[in-house]
């Protein structure tokens, strides 16, 4: 027999044992009969049974963290805590070091005090921030924060939210590596998943140089950087592909996206809730048709704030539910309940509500009110003489109306971002970064990910057959009441010498002499026997040095530690990763006048480096929507495929919208080399130029002298030769 989700404390046995012909538990429902009840077993009596005709003496207790007192003895039930509603998320995975500053983003509807970051590096307390609600007005009034983390050397990091001892949520994880961004981007447009041949079908648009891809590419999907299944693909139009790969694994899956005739072009596309927690079903419903909720799209299913609902089986269960998604919910009673009971749970709060509905019947409707954008419905009740009991959640339609639209204005060199369609006044976490930079998880995905968890632990004991327990049975009886121990046999024929409170204390010697060998067992037996003591004596107390306790005070702590950097005056806002000097315009007099004061002047500059680095992360911000908002950025210095997301969490609800953008130049030349050269190395260069005129002439010198160049067939290029836009040519 299965262990049983309960527990019992008897407090008088005669009585318990008269009382449990009548008592049955379920998972939340204790049941009390005036006879002897119905014994059903399984997942399918517990919903459907077949019984006897009403008894007035028939009773539905709820069974919560709190014991429930009866006759000779108390049940106690398993907390009713579910997990809390949170996202904790980092703006990209890969960061540089000392460069980038890390951004840790917390969404979390309804925040606790006393909460922290705690941010580990190799396995070991890194930093640790306060989150002070009443000085962080954003968090204690939207349920937003963004949390900036700078100047960190390389390491993979993670940070999760605490509360006291106790973790929340799931951790984020990001590195910190120097690295380059290959010129190839890739973007998701659809997925879905077949459960029953485990294939993942997928359709990608993807370009290079900011133009759509058009040759053959290679994809493979990902776990961790292991490779699990690849694929060669043929364009279906021009930067679109579509494709079906096999899916297993535990954590996050990817797809590795590279050109079948250029290695050097590859990028990744993180597959959203394709973790197998994630990705696996979990039963919302039990009332009428199964629904269930998943991360990962299948056939027919709909979408709803980051996750995924599909239907199952139907069940023939005396109360329905026919709208899971709505703003109240309704039970629809298909057949006759005796003492009806329901315990809703606000999962966002984890508030909880018992109400005694009494007997209903066919055709009647229970209505209970929604506090939340979820809550978990527990029902109890008698069924013809047999406890039944099951569990539905409802959720709220998505009702926030958030768009989000961009453009680029190259004659102003600015980036147009517009907000709209939110209450006015909620702030919104604006991102705006380069398409090839990854991001485990978008702010919506990691909410809904939380709340499936939350789903999932707060009905794991319905998952099982166990069903309602009748504690007439002897078996589980005997479980729950364990037998006290046998008493210990004593050796009537050697008693154990024992000394008295009242017998003084032989003395302590504490003679250097050494102890008595012994020769054996005998002389062991013969020795006077051994005594525990009742007594315990306690340490001498040192006094210690003064000084050197200030100077251990005094001391830094052993372990690193963050420091927080300037938070961006109200109203502001960062703009991470760009070119300070090329938005600034710095007055170049000015430089001129500095460089021909008096004084010891510098050795001449070396030559600038050619720009092989363009700024990546544009904007990750926080800004506050009133009706139509415009956030313009600049970018005169800024090239690629950018990805503009925008998310907000308003009353208990969260939307997330996305847009591309593509900041190019009416004229550009992009060489592609390997990092490193050496004398004698065999090695070929590719050379591209593109112009919104639709054609380019193209040259290339090297050390002032010009390197012959030659198409893709190795034919040689004149120096004037005119050439189609976009051109590629090697040397």
């Amino acid at each position: 027999m299965s262990q049983p989700g309960f527990s019992i404390d008897i407090h008088d046995l005669s009585r318990a044992t008269t009382a449990r012909a009548t008592t049955a538990v379920g998972e939340r429902f204790v049941f009390l009969s005036g006879s002897t009840p119905a014994r059903p077993s399984g997942r399918l009596a517990r919903l459907l049974g077949l019984g006897r005709s009403p008894d007035a003496t028939r009773r539905v207790l709820p069974l919560l963290g709190e014991a429930v007192t009866l006759s000779g003895m108390s049940i106690r039930g398993p907390a009713l805590e579910p997990e809390p509603l949170l996202a904790l998320i980092t703006d990209r995975d890969l960061y540089r070091a000392e460069q980038d500053t890390v951004n840790v983003f917390l969404a979390m509807p309804v925040p606790r005090p006393g909460m922290r970051l705690i941010v580990e590096h190799a396995g070991q307390i890194f930093s640790e921030r306060p989150l002070q609600l009443e000085e962080l007005g954003v968090l204690r009034e939207h349920g937003l924060h963004l949390e900036p983390l700078a100047m960190l050397l390389p390491g993979d990091y993670t940070v999760q939210l605490a509360l006291g001892e106790q973790r929340l949520g799931r951790r984020a994880s990001f590195t910190v590596a120097e690295y380059t961004l290959a010129p190839l981007s890739g973007r998701l447009l659809a997925h879905s998943l077949d459960r029953a041949s485990q294939q993942l079908a997928f359709s990608l648009e993807v370009d290079s140089y900011q133009q759509p891809f058009d040759r053959a590419l290679q994809v493979e999907i990902v776990e961790a950087g292991i490779t699990l299944a690849s694929i060669e693909l043929q364009p279906v139009a021009r930067g679109r592909y579509e494709g079906q790969l096999p899916v297993s694994g535990e954590g996050l899956l990817r797809l590795r996206l590279s050109a079948s005739d250029d290695a050097e072009r590859v990028c990744e596309v993180v597959i959203p809730g394709s973790r197998r927690a994630e990705r696996d079903t979990t039963l919302l419903s039990e009332l009428g048709t199964e629904r269930m909720i998943s991360l990962m799209p299948e056939p027919g299913a709909l979408p709803l704030r980051g996750a995924w609902l599909s239907d199952g089986d139907f069940l023939a269960t005396p109360l329905v539910v026919e709208q899971l998604v709505a703003t109240e919910g309704v039970l629809s009673v298909r057949s006759s309940v005796e003492a009806l009971t329901t315990i809703t749970v606000d999962l966002a709060t984890g508030e909880q509500q018992v109400q005694e509905h009494g007997a209903v019947a066919a055709g009647d409707e229970i209505k209970l009110r929604l506090p939340s954008c979820a809550t978990t419905v527990f029902v109890g009740g008698w069924v013809r003489g047999v406890p039944f009991e099951a569990f539905t959640h409802f959720l709220r339609p998505a009702q926030l109306g958030l768009e989000v639209s961009a453009s680029h204005d190259p004659r102003r060199g600015t980036l147009r971002v517009q907000l709209q369609g939110v209450t006015p006044g909620t702030p919104v976490l604006l991102s705006v970064r380069d398409e090839r930079l990854t991001q485990a998880d978008t702010p919506a995905v990691a909410l809904s990910g939380a709340l499936k968890r939350s789903i999932t632990s707060i009905t794991e004991g319905y998952r099982g057959d166990r069903g309602v327990l009748q504690l007439a049975d002897d078996q589980l009886w005997n479980q729950l009441i364990p037998q006290p121990p046998p008493a210990p046999m004593l050796d009537l024929m050697e008693p154990v010498p024992m000394r008295s409170r009242a017998q003084p204390r032989p003395p302590v010697s504490c003679s250097s002499a050494p102890a008595p060998e012994l020769d054996g067992l005998d002389e062991l037996e013969s020795d006077s026997p051994l005594r525990l003591e009742d007594e315990i004596t306690s340490a001498t107390e040192h006094a210690s040095d003064v000084s050197v306790e200030r100077s251990l005070d005094e001391r830094p702590p052993a372990r690193a530690s963050l420091q927080r950097s300037t938070p961006p005056a109200p109203g502001s806002s960062r703009l991470l990763g760009l070119d300070q000097g090329a938005l600034s315009g710095l007055d170049q007099a000015s430089e001129q006048e500095i460089a021909d004061a008096p004084g010891p002047q510098p050795p001449d500059p070396e030559p600038a480096a050619p720009r092989a680095i363009f700024p990546e992360v544009l904007f990750y911000d926080l800004v506050e929507i009133d009706g139509q908002t415009l956030i313009e950025i600049p970018v005169a210095d800024v090239l690629g495929t950018f990805a503009v997301e925008a998310f907000c969490v308003d009353r208990l609800d969260w939307a997330h919208e996305r847009a591309t953008v593509i900041i190019d130049r009416p004229v550009r030349a992009d060489l592609g080399v390997p990092p490193a050269v050496y004398d004698g190395d065999q090695i070929v260069g590719t050379l591209r130029g593109a112009a919104t005129g639709g054609s380019v002439r193209l040259s290339l010198t090297c050390d002032g002298q010009p390197v012959p160049l030659r198409d893709r067939q190795g034919d040689p290029i004149d120096a004037d030769e005119v050439l189609p836009s976009p051109a590629e040519v090697r040397f």
